[in-house]
């Protein structure tokens, strides 16, 4: 204890490591002034089975190039950090618990390259892991809980591997990667976090595969400012808000997500925000499978958009509105309490090939001064209509079908237009088209069954 030492530098640690490779063993070892150990130079120490509580400043502070094995220590109760590498140093922390220290449970920095496996980092009243500067260090089968702030930060130009760990119960967010950084997170646990369980903000780039997002109050996953994130193969679920939220101007790009039961929106996409969906599935979501609003843009690719079942079934599968602008290719859209595919506002929509079926209420639903084109889709077996186009809206409709509806194949009102070519319209409960109020429609080449026209 070096509060009853004498000498500055002592003063400041209450064991220094300048080189070779001492070990430590059963120690208590507590800094009033400062550090418990300070390791630097080319060190290389055996740190195990101690106790490092009450020092100020941290438990442990490697830098230099020094190589630390800190093994099943017990770091709890520091009034500043648990675990404090920076410069150029390394080692392998594991087995370790790290809990309820004044600042960060662990601190990466510099040009660092540590590996943390199967630690137990828990209560730090600023967050877990906090990794800034140039770090390329390694998190591991750790269990990350219980933090405030946030259970993982990744900051400045770091490039972490964070791969198999449990990060949950945050007090704040699970993992929040901004500034520059970047990162590849592989098959975590993110769940049950009061807020996001994934924040990626400002211009970072990280990669997310096959990781699982589950139960965090303030959604999945959610983007601002210029990132452009990489989420594939990851599954996201019974999140609050959206499985997947986007704002400003955001960039990410969706593969193979399974994206389903969230208490809100499936994909929300605001403000400039541009993304690309592909081979995801969307299902189940309180809200809408995918909304886009503000002026963002997004292409879907290769997706099925369900409406789930009992208390999971969606409202609307896709819906576009603001001046948003929506490009889907080769996608399901299917099973809707009300519309599989809504479009209001001075949005517009571009549906290409695809199926869009068996809503409990209409196949796609035009209003405001919405602009919808659709080549080659069929839009069958929607209960109430297969199309309506209402107020200023206008479809054009090339080749694809409408049909099998249990109401009107095709309704056009209150001054929208449409314009079929070349469209199968047949075996509708109701009319095939249906032009009332001051509708439009244009019809060539078509095979069409049933045409009712009043004041149209």
């Amino acid at each position: 204890r070096d509060a009853s030492m004498a000498g500055e530098e002592v003063d400041r640690c209450c064991v220094s490591v300048a080189e070779g490779d001492c070990a430590l063993k059963g120690c208590e070892l507590t800094s009033v002034g400062g550090y418990g150990v300070m390791v630097w130079g080319v060190a290389a120490p055996s740190i195990e089975e101690c106790v490092l509580t009450g020092s100020r400043q941290a438990a442990v502070i490697c830098g230099g190039y020094s190589r630390t094995s800190f093994r099943r220590n017990r770091v709890h109760g520091n009034g500043g950090f648990g675990v404090v590498v920076v410069d150029c140093a390394g080692g392998r922390f594991e087995g370790n618990a790290i809990a309820g220290n004044g600042k960060c449970g662990v601190v990466c920095a510099g040009k660092s390259e540590a590996v943390f496996e199967l630690n137990d980092v828990s209560d730090g009243a600023q967050g877990g892991f906090w990794l800034r500067d140039d770090t390329k260090c390694v998190i591991t089968k750790c269990t990350v809980r219980g933090n405030a702030r946030v259970g993982i930060q990744v900051s400045d130009a770091s490039d972490p591997l964070v791969e198999g760990n449990e990060i949950r119960g945050g007090r704040n967010g699970g993992v929040v990667v901004h500034d520059r950084a970047k990162g590849r997170f592989f098959s975590n646990d993110v769940v049950d976090n009061a807020q996001a369980g994934i924040g990626v903000m400002d211009n970072a780039s990280p990669l997310f595969v096959g990781n699982r997002l589950q139960g965090n109050r303030a959604g999945g996953a959610v983007m601002a400012g210029n990132a452009t994130a990489v989420l594939t193969n990851n599954a996201i679920s019974e999140n609050g808000f959206a499985g997947i939220g986007l704002k400003e101007c955001a960039k990410p790009v969706l593969i193979d997500n399974r994206i389903v039961n969230n208490r809100g929106y499936g994909v929300l996409v605001h403000g400039q925000s541009h993304c690309e969906v592909s081979g995801c599935l969307l299902e189940g979501n309180y809200g809408s499978g995918l909304c886009a609003s503000g002026s963002s843009r997004v292409g879907v690719r290769n997706c099925t958009v369900r409406g789930g079942e009992g208390e999971h079934r969606e409202s609307t599968g896709l819906q576009v509105q603001d001046f948003a602008h929506v490009e889907v290719k080769d996608c399901v859209v299917t099973g809707h309490s009300g519309s599989n595919v809504f479009g209001r506002d001075e949005s517009s929509l571009v549906l290409r090939a695809g199926f869009v079926s068996h809503a409990h209420g209409a196949g796609l639903v035009l209003q405001g001064r919405c602009r919808a084109r659709m080549e080659g889709v069929q839009v069958g077996e929607n209960r109430v209509c297969n199309v309506i186009a209402l107020d200023k809206s206008t479809l054009d409709m090339v080749e694809g079908a409408v049909s099998d509806s249990r109401g009107v194949g095709l309704m056009v009102s209150s001054g929208a237009r449409a314009a079929l070519n070349g469209v199968a319209v047949s075996g509708n409960g109701g009319a095939g088209i249906y032009g009332t109020g001051g509708g439009g429609v244009v019809v060539k080449g078509c095979r069409v069954s049933g045409v009712v026209v009043k004041g149209c």
